[in-house]
């Protein structure tokens, strides 16, 4: 049976202040970009959006400006509504214009990892018929190498003195492309319509004491589907002010000029925000107090280590396919394990243990890829390949298919399951799990513990390990402990690569 959320229930609104609740509802569903920036020119045009190093600021209204005048120099590119336009530049205020303008010009936005390899990106530019590519300008020497058909133009000479009207777009349409996975193939394209950007935007409002005027500071890359949404479209429609990082180098220099009170972060970015909380609050600026973290799984420990310097950790589970939310915990020191709750407006079910959901927040699928279609969509429902279970209203994730361990007796099992026990230990950083050599083998990367040898340190962990080894079902216990004195290769988003080990 399917499982059907219609509505923000009790679970998302219960915390917040009803007057902005309110607010985030006044004008019904906005279910198109074009939707979004009328709503904020309205509510917003005096507030403070943008803001950046050296004083640099914006206000929404001087941002609507900026995107109405961007319209105009997509027109003077010949280009129309339908039309692909590719973007491969770091947290840049242009990267904002460009994007909102694209998309209200009824085009389709195609962000672009700022890292990905130029052939790469001029193959992925050619798949998804770009007629135009835009990149920042410190990639200038870089694209001199530039050899596709499509055209084209440095970021710094995006001008126009023309100020263009939105096209009317649908909330079907497409609004914009971005890319998964490609750590061991050709990355997917996934399309994204205006109301699966929409939805994601108006779902990551929710579930906080406060919503609206928030400070945010940009960490996670926009080319990002998780950076996109909860980084930059969320902080618009709550009217709050964004101070762009477009630079990694940069983050301990900015963090006490911007004062953010809410970040957007992976497990990694979490760590080094506890550990320099740990030392000043004031080094992360003395105002945070919530972080939504996303991207790889999150440790209880972890957890714990934000919690107890005041600042309330909320993990979610989502994909690029799903807009990024599906669901968020509310609750996670106290709810550990779980996903938490599923947003509104999306249908679940779960077939042999996989989930699989549609709804206003799933992608239609992948652009000009009928096999990866095929393989993901059955029905209207998309097939995550994520194995999880749906018990008292909290989703639970147990691994995904592609990584399940199957024995030579035929027995199979996900080495998350085992990987979660023992990231759950507060001496592990991380863990993985896999099957060589007829044999199940567990790595562990370990902290560094102040005040204690390492010797110590591992012997803690062996005598952890043989406790927990032998509560495991006989044919998932490990035959061999690797305590490793390096981390894991990663990928961007730093999760492990679990086949380049």
């Amino acid at each position: 049976m399917a499982i059907s959320k219609l509505g923000y229930d009790s679970y998302w609104t219960e915390s917040a202040p009803q007057e902005e609740i309110d607010q985030l509802e006044i004008d019904g569903n906005l279910n198109t970009i074009n939707k979004l920036l009328i709503y904020v020119g309205k509510y917003y045009a005096n507030r403070d959006a943008i803001t950046g190093f050296n004083n640099f600021h914006k206000t929404y209204q001087e941002l609507l400006d900026d995107v109405s005048l961007t319209r105009g120099f997509l027109k003077t590119q010949g280009i129309t509504k339908g039309d692909v336009v590719a973007l491969q530049m770091m947290n840049e205020y242009q990267f904002i214009v460009l994007f909102l303008a694209i998309t209200t010009f009824g085009a389709i936005a195609n962000p672009i990892p700022f890292q990905m390899p130029l052939v790469v990106t001029q193959k992925v530019v050619d798949k998804n018929s770009a007629k135009l590519i835009i990149y920042g300008n410190t990639l200038s020497e870089l694209y001199k190498q530039w050899s596709s058909t499509t055209k084209c133009i440095n970021v710094r000479d995006v001008q126009c003195n023309e100020k263009i009207g939105m096209s009317n777009v649908t909330p079907n349409d497409y609004a914009a492309f971005y890319m998964t996975g490609g750590t061991v193939s050709f990355p997917k394209t996934v399309i994204l319509t205006h109301r699966n950007l929409t939805r994601g935007m108006t779902n990551g409002a929710y579930g906080f004491e406060k919503v609206l005027y928030q400070s945010y500071y940009a960490i996670i890359p926009f080319f990002h589907i998780f950076g996109l949404i909860r980084g930059c479209l969320t902080p618009l429609y709550t009217g709050s002010i964004n101070y762009l990082c477009n630079d990694f180098k940069n983050i301990m220099r900015d963090l006490p000029i911007c004062k953010p009170t809410m970040l957007i972060l992976t497990p990694g970015l979490v760590e080094m925000i506890c550990f320099y909380g740990s030392k000043n609050m004031q080094l992360l600026g003395g105002s945070l107090n919530t972080i939504i973290v996303g991207g790889a799984p999150v440790s209880i420990p972890l957890l714990k280590k934000a919690n107890a310097l005041g600042i309330y950790t909320c993990p979610g589970y989502g994909l690029t396919e799903s807009s990024n939310l599906i669901s968020g915990n509310r609750f996670p020191i106290e709810r550990a394990n779980s996903m938490g709750h599923l947003y509104q407006h999306q249908e679940l079910k779960i077939v042999n243990n996989e989930l699989w959901f549609k709804g206003e927040n799933i992608s239609p699928g992948y652009y000009h890829d009928d096999e990866n279609n095929k393989i993901a969509y059955e029905d209207g429902w998309f097939k995550t390949g994520d194995l999880g279970k749906y018990e008292n209203g909290e989703l639970f994730i147990q691994g995904r298919i592609k990584n399940l361990i199957v024995l030579p007796s035929g027995e199979k099992f996900p080495p998350e399951e085992i990987e979660t026990i023992f990231n759950n230990f507060p001496m592990t950083k991380d863990s993985l799990v896999y099957f060589k050599q007829d044999k199940i083998v567990l790595e562990m990367f370990p902290y560094e513990i102040p005040n204690m040898p390492n010797n110590l340190r591992d012997q803690k962990i062996h005598d952890f390990f043989e406790q927990v080894n032998k509560t495991l079902p006989t044919f998932m216990r490990i035959n061999n402990l690797i305590i490793r004195t390096e981390d894991f290769k990663r990928s961007g988003a730093m999760k492990i690569l679990r086949n380049q080990q």
